[in-house]
């Protein structure tokens, strides 16, 4: 369980840090609006306030300033800053966990602020996440699939995909969506451009998830010789040895990794475990 383990330590630490990476170039677009707007100073302190909660990790709380920074106004006519709170709510929702409402939301913005590939992937994010609209998240994948600049959040909306069809397959015994998805990251991997150590790591994980770790370990490594010092690769690699019962291997790649980054406790958690087993 390294893998799984390792990621539920990075969540703990960063709220969810998987999920703000998805979202933060989102974000960094919403603060440069700002900077441009002109919106009332109650607009502006309302949102302020939105953003301070959070930061707090109270979505809840942050999803009800934002709407009342949107009180009484139009949805369909909205102006710039406007477009900024709403994509803060759409943020908010989905670091929420509510992601019917962010689904919701990010299908409004696209209909108020330009049809954009990011609010697309986006949408597949919180579709495959919500597991009740599969066709509807792959008919948007393909989309923007389809484009030479897929935007931004395309691979992550590839994983949840893949991670999604993984999952229905396992529940219904259908292994054709299983199928699915390993085509659509076979794709991926052959779309050009495309292969960079971000997309190793995600399609590692995907097989990793699946417990094809010998599949994994490839992509890890595929990425390492992208990247050798990337940090999350080099972990990944050496649990998948450690789930490959290959303890000694696990051990001596756990401890290199150990002294380039003392600071994961996790990696200490994982050497007394693997020494335990020799």
């Amino acid at each position: 369980m390294a893998l799984a383990q390792q990621e539920k330590i990075r969540e703990n630490e960063g709220e969810n840090t998987m999920k703000k990476k998805w979202i933060f170039p989102l974000l960094v677009v919403a603060v440069v609006l700002v900077g441009c707007s002109g919106k009332t100073k109650k607009e502006q302190s309302i949102k302020n306030e939105g953003v301070a909660l959070m930061e707090s990790k109270d979505y809840a709380g942050a999803i009800k300033k934002f709407d009342a920074a949107l009180k009484v106004k139009d949805l369909n006519k909205l102006n710039v800053p406007e477009i900024d709170i709403l994509r803060y709510r759409a943020q908010a929702e989905y670091l929420a966990g509510d992601y019917a409402a962010a689904d919701h939301t990010y299908t409004l913005l696209g209909e108020v602020d330009g049809d954009k590939t990011e609010y697309k992937n986006m949408r597949v994010i919180c579709l495959s996440k919500e597991g009740n609209e599969l066709d509807k998240a792959k008919a948007l994948f393909d989309e923007t699939n389809a484009l030479k600049d897929s935007g931004i959040g395309h691979k992550e909306a590839l994983l949840e995909l893949g991670r999604a069809w993984a999952k229905k397959s396992s529940e219904s015994g259908d292994q054709s969506y299983l199928e699915q998805a390993k085509a659509y990251f076979a794709a991926a991997a052959g779309k050009e451009g495309q292969v960079d150590t971000q997309l190793c790591d995600y399609i590692g994980k995907f097989y990793y998830e699946i417990e094809d770790y010998q599949t994994a370990l490839a992509w890890f490594e595929k990425g390492l010789g992208l990247e050798a010092s990337n940090r999350e690769l080099l972990f990944n690699q050496a649990a998948c040895y450690e789930h490959m019962h290959d303890y000694q291997k696990a051990l001596d790649l756990f401890k290199a990794y150990q002294s380039n980054f003392q600071d994961d406790a996790k990696a200490a958690h994982e050497i007394a475990f693997l020494e335990s087993r020799l």
